[in-house]
């Protein structure tokens, strides 16, 4: 909210060389669906992770309360948990909150390629192309300041005897019947995508082909360029396929009537929309007891414009003197797949060494704890310990312990299995009072050599 408001103020929103507002693309809509009873009942129920409620409004999705809400029940209201595209149980702090969550629901499905961690706790796995070996769609990547829609082609011919996840999911449908086959009325995957791309179409401009002699942003406050090349939609989803990208190199400037959606139609430095929720929520409570609940410490105006509120550790800074910090390096796949053996070959020998992993400390920090380069040393947050190697480093800030994300998984193969350790198992995570996402990277620890 500062930042937006700080170029607000400078008048430089939507503005050449300013923050530009991202509209959707526009991609045709989903065909409209009729519920049956099952999934009636089920819209009615407030959704378990609380997101989008009156506790937290501008939220679409928690995982970290999802694990509160199957671990607080007596019996698990999930039945069947399906998991695409994701490792949790590797990739989530505070997993052991999701493992125990994991292991109280009946029936778990993994469509993951490989044999990760979560995979192992299901019950099923019915596994996915890698992504190199399917068509996926890309709608407006993160950071692009135009409207462009790219699509993925498959590289090389599925290895195994996999099947793409959303094919999997059409063919249940279809077995199921009813009007849930009627809500699922394609044959592929690759049709809904088709499907989506005719809103593209029938915009009536953007560019297919792009040559590379001027970059794109260069030319968004020119008006020409926005004609097709492509006659018809076959011909326009076959360049889609060729080419993998659309994209509009043009944008409107200084529509600000346009473009803020909010109900003045201008930049709000006071935010209606959370003096709204806050309302909401207080009803039947005096706002300060409200806000006192939620965690907000600002009282007046200040609680819907920005400003700062520090969010405190749940350790005692004397026990736990130190802050953990973790860092991802470009050669240590961080995320839900696991890091390849080449470039495990990549990392020095103060990275990983053998099974073991290094944290980077400043020498001051080094000396403090008795610590010297190589050190053996056990890192303790309120969560959990884990067993570190030292590098003592002048570029680590001190009182600060980095730490790489990417290692320590349970599960893999022997390239992977059982090489250094997994950061994520001692985060002690808090919680943003306003949004209720988890602030991971406030965790207090201590070190103890050995």
């Amino acid at each position: 909210m500062a930042v937006h408001a700080l170029n607000a103020l400078a008048g430089r929103i939507n503005k050449s060389g300013g923050v530009l507002v991202a509209h959707d693309l526009p991609l045709a809509p989903w065909p409209d669906v009729e519920y049956d009873p099952v999934a009636t009942d089920g819209l009615k129920t407030e959704r378990l992770d609380r997101a989008g409620t009156l506790r937290y409004p501008f939220t679409s999705s928690l995982i970290h309360t999802f694990s509160e809400a199957v671990n607080s029940s007596q019996s698990s209201p999930v039945d069947i948990l399906l998991i695409s595209s994701a490792n949790p149980v590797f990739t989530i702090p505070d997993s052991k909150s999701l493992i125990e969550a994991l292991d109280k629901i009946p029936f778990i499905v993994s469509f993951s390629p490989f044999k990760d961690e979560t995979s192992l706790m299901a019950d099923l796995i019915l596994p996915d192309h890698t992504h190199l070996e399917k068509m996926e769609d890309i709608p407006r990547p993160t950071g692009v300041q135009y409207p462009l829609f790219a699509l993925s082609q498959p590289a090389v011919k599925p290895l195994y005897r996999t099947r793409h996840s959303g094919d999997v999911i059409i063919s249940l449908a279809q077995r199921i019947g009813g009007t849930i086959a009627e809500s699922f009325q394609w044959n592929s995957f690759e049709e809904t995508l088709k499907g989506r791309v005719k809103g593209l179409y029938e915009l009536g401009q953007g560019q297919i082909t792009y040559d590379g002699s001027e970059p794109v942003w260069k030319r968004l406050d020119k008006k020409g360029g926005l004609t097709p090349v492509y006659s018809s939609f076959e011909s326009m989803w076959e360049a889609l396929r060729e080419t993998g990208c659309w994209y509009v190199p043009s944008l409107t400037f200084g529509t600000w009537s346009e473009i803020f959606q909010t109900p003045s139609k201008r930049f709000e430095f006071f935010s209606s929309n959370i003096e709204l929720a806050l309302k909401t929520y207080s009803k039947g409570k005096s706002l300060d007891d409200a806000l006192a609940d939620v965690g907000i410490l600002a009282r007046g105006d200040e609680v819907c414009m920005p400003h700062y509120e520090e969010l405190k550790s749940r350790a005692d800074e004397k026990e736990y003197p130190l802050l953990l910090l973790p860092i991802e390096l470009i050669n240590l796949a961080s995320g839900w797949i696991g890091n390849p053996p080449f470039l495990n070959k990549t990392l020095f020998d103060h990275q990983l060494r053998k099974d073991d992993l290094f944290v980077e400390v400043n020498p001051k920090t080094a000396s403090t704890y008795g610590l010297g380069e190589g050190s053996k040393a056990v890192l303790k947050s309120r969560t959990g310990e884990l067993t570190v190697r030292v590098h003592v480093f002048h570029g680590a800030m001190p009182g600060v312990v980095f730490i790489p994300l990417g290692l320590g998984h349970t599960a893999y193969d022997r390239y992977l299995k059982g090489k250094g350790v997994n950061p994520y198992e001692i985060i002690d995570p808090t919680e943003d009072p306003l949004s209720g996402q988890p602030v991971w990277w406030n965790t207090r620890v201590t070190m103890v050599k050995i």
